[in-house]
């Protein structure tokens, strides 16, 4: 059998072939991700801290004037 009955809606549930249709997810590979996304909005955070920065000293450097 290819993992599905004769009538071709329904996972063979007695088959040990995959249900192509079913997604397999890498748990390491999640994580990775994960870590991945976490690090872009940290470099996100990081550039708009130090662009508000730069403005905040533009804006001092302009009051002192």
């Amino acid at each position: 059998m290819n993992g599905n009955d004769d009538a071709g809606e329904k996972p063979d549930l007695e088959s040990n072939e995959p249900d192509p249709k079913r997604a397999r997810i890498d748990p390491l590979q999640k994580d990775i991700e994960e870590t991945q996304a976490e690090t872009q909005e940290k470099e996100i955070r990081m550039e708009n801290t130090e662009n508000s920065n730069d403005e905040l000293g533009k804006f001092n450097n302009y009051l002192k004037r």
